[in-house]
């Protein structure tokens, strides 16, 4: 690209409030801004003989290369990490930490593949998270306590527990369910969000060693 063209491209990248790396079809990080330094603690200059597969836990470096070559083999703008996905950084002292990741496949002018990554540190909105479900959950103990005070024989407490567990946690379906005394599988007491076939795997004892679902 031309000179006024490169100059743009850095002071946007350099501009943009989140953590950018610029990756190569190796996984080689060619380029860094200063919120990546800051984040992972290494020198703005330093990122260049990085992989990004340094920036992660060495426990998952290995599989992340396949991931990684899949993800390339068929690139598209993909966000990761705002579901239920873990995903984790390492800074370069050791430590780690929660991330989301937006990937995008870029275009360059010598036909080489360049594929950026916007990372962000989610450690305070996930102690948020965590403190609001924490809030809610506290609440309903609260609200099952009264409601078991008040039910006759505790039926309906339990009948309705699931459902209003997989309210606060956000998730699609829970179990309770007791392990028989005979120690024989598990009996489900009550669910919410789950079909005939899967009360009945919960039920079989390979599967199954009771608690909640």
């Amino acid at each position: 690209c031309r000179p006024e063209q490169a100059g743009v491209f850095s002071e946007l990248f350099e501009s943009v409030p989140d953590a950018l790396l610029l990756v190569d079809a190796t996984g080689r990080i060619v380029m860094a801004n200063s919120h990546a330094a800051q984040l992972f603690g290494y020198p703005q200059n330093a990122f260049v003989d990085l992989h990004v597969e340094d920036l992660m836990p060495e426990g998952v470096r290995g599989g992340h290369h396949q991931q990684r070559a899949t993800y390339m083999g068929n690139p598209r703008v993909r966000p990761m990490g705002a579901s239920d996905q873990a995903l984790i950084g390492q800074r370069s002292d050791g430590r780690q930490f929660p991330v989301e990741i937006a990937l995008s496949p870029l275009s360059s002018p010598d036909g080489q593949p360049r594929y950026l990554a916007s990372i962000r540190d989610i450690s305070e909105s996930l102690r948020a998270r965590q403190a609001m479900v924490r809030t809610r959950y506290d609440a309903l103990i609260a609200q099952v306590g009264q409601s078991a005070l008040e039910s006759a024989d505790g039926n309906s407490v339990m009948e309705n527990l699931p459902a209003q567990l997989a309210e606060v946690l956000g998730i699609e379906a829970v179990a309770i369910a007791f392990r028989r005394p005979d120690g024989d599988g598990v009996e489900v007491r009550s669910s919410f969000g789950l079909d005939d076939e899967w009360r009945g795997f919960l039920a079989d004892s390979d599967h199954a060693d009771g608690g909640f679902w």
